[in-house]
């Protein structure tokens, strides 16, 4: 039955709400608008002007005997001190970084919306990783910040487990009997650490200097830290490879004032010929449509809502406005993030049932389907068997086996069919009557009905996965803006959200 011959009244959508209120009903008001976004992306001059600023930085950058701070007054990145392993590095021309001698400038080139410069402070031959033992005798609690013992004892005893393992002493017996660092001593002192982790600004600083730079496998040494003094055996180098210092110098590619100010002039333009709903739509068609701008429609705004589809960013002012206005006002052109807006206000809705022309969209197709499955029923009429009906209507007759009333179904979501396929009343029998289903008309024979025991359970564990489910079936609902826990409480409570005109 072909879509173009069921035709669905604004009268059956009304009556179709009404039965179905509870599912339609709007407990705010919403509205929707039209609306273009004037990008202020930058242009291709401003582009070329940030590359030749970035360009001219060069020869001081590579002249300068301090790249951190040349880096903090010139870049909009900070300045990076640590070695990255060549492997780990992942920047665009990085094969060309590598290439440069050090104290030597590559760039300018592009990395996202930047304009960058890269220059080679160092190179070591670093390890990716390092596997050391130690032994802490803590001076401070780390957890309570409570005082363990004294630094004078923290360093004898220090030095004593040193020279006592140079004279054979056992690490684990000492550290077992001594260190107090609790998380290291299950692993009989052994920690492996990376060395971007050994740079970090909360790794001990004494510590890494010994385990990344100053020492080899096999080294050992008495290190203080402000955690109190260990005693450092370095048990291995995992790769070893060249680590990079690099200094970059980051020029962000942005929209001159020039650029603003052109795309803010069109945008005002058409705002101000667009008086109302009408003259917005002709003037998009004959100015705007031609230069690659696109209408876009945003239905049933919520109050509280921040994001616009096209905008990266809070529209949360705009927003604002579109609720201070009425239908077919014109808005703007309001500031967004890289973007001018102009907008119309099309529809308001008030909170209960919707307007029947919004929900339209959403409520002609099933009662057309519903329609159309009347439609085919009344044409097969009686059955009599499913070959005939197959025959009739150019269909095969399909078997499914194994049914569940739990479970999938061979046809997919159809509940009426699987009442009607579980009916007892139906077991071993024709059903004479074609169901209309979800997803189309089902002619069915209930070969046979049969129990099986319950498959074996742990019955906590189903309760679980019900819960799991159920917990799902929340969030899922939640992100849709309906909160089946609080919604009814809101409802029962009479709650006036105000929240919209201070936030």
């Amino acid at each position: 039955v072909p879509d173009s011959t069921i035709k669905i009244s604004d009268g059956e959508i009304k009556d179709f709400l009404k039965k179905h209120e509870d599912d339609y009903k709007r407990e705010k008001e919403t509205r929707s608008i039209e609306y273009v976004l004037f990008s202020t992306a930058p242009s291709a001059s401003d582009s070329a002007a940030v590359r030749t600023e970035i360009e001219a930085l060069k020869p001081e950058f590579a002249a300068a005997t301090d790249a951190a701070a040349f880096v903090r007054q010139n870049s909009s990145l900070p300045f990076d001190n640590a070695y990255h392993g060549k492997s780990l590095i992942q920047v665009p021309s990085k094969d060309s970084i590598f290439a440069t001698r050090v104290g030597g400038v590559y760039g300018p080139y592009l990395d996202g919306s930047n304009y960058m410069l890269a220059k080679v402070v160092d190179v070591k031959n670093l390890p990716d990783s390092v596997k050391c033992r130690h032994i802490l005798l803590g001076t401070i609690d780390p957890q309570t910040g409570q005082p363990l013992m004294p630094d004078s004892v923290a360093h004898a005893k220090a030095d004593s487990i040193a020279g006592a393992i140079r004279n054979g002493a056992s690490f684990n017996l000492l550290d077992s009997l001594y260190s107090t660092d609790q998380v290291a001593k299950q692993d009989k002192g052994v920690m492996t650490f990376s060395s971007t982790d050994i740079q970090s600004p909360n790794f001990a600083k004494e510590f890494g200097q010994f385990i990344l730079f100053d020492g080899r496998p096999g080294d050992k040494k008495v290190v203080k830290t402000q955690f109190g003094w260990h005693y450092i055996e370095i048990m291995n180098f995992i790769n070893v490879e060249p680590h990079y210092k690099v200094a970059y110098v980051a020029k962000p590619i942005v929209a001159s004032q020039e650029t603003d100010n052109q795309v803010h002039n069109l945008a005002a333009m058409f705002a101000g010929d667009s008086r109302d709903y009408k003259s917005f739509n002709e003037n998009y068609e004959k100015t705007i449509k031609s230069k690659g701008y696109v209408k876009q429609v945003a239905p049933d705004l919520d109050e509280m809502q921040f994001n616009l589809m096209g905008v990266n960013g809070s529209a949360r002012q705009f927003i604002k406005k579109v609720f201070e206005t009425d239908r077919g006002d014109i808005i703007g052109p309001e500031m967004l993030p890289d973007n001018y807006v102009v907008a119309v206000v099309t529809d308001i809705t008030k909170p209960g049932l919707p307007s029947v022309a919004s929900v339209r969209p959403m409520v002609e197709p099933l009662l057309r389907n519903k329609k159309k499955g009347e439609t085919i029923k009344k044409n097969i009429g009686q059955v009599n068997s499913l070959e005939e009906v197959a025959s009739k209507t150019g269909q095969t007759v399909q078997t499914a086996d194994s049914l569940r009333f739990n479970g999938g179904s061979a046809f997919g979501y159809e509940p009426k069919v699987l009442g009607a396929v579980f009916n007892p009343a139906n077991n071993g029998k024709l059903v004479t009557q074609p169901l209309v289903g979800t997803n189309g008309i089902y002619v069915i024979k209930v070969e046979g009905q049969s129990t099986t025991s319950v498959e074996s359970a742990n019955i906590d564990e189903q309760r679980r996965q019900l819960e799991m489910q159920m917990r799902q079936q929340i969030m899922q609902q939640m992100q849709y803006g309906m909160n089946p826990i609080l919604d009814p409480l809101k409802r029962s409570a009479k709650i006036k959200d105000n929240r919209a005109t201070f936030y």
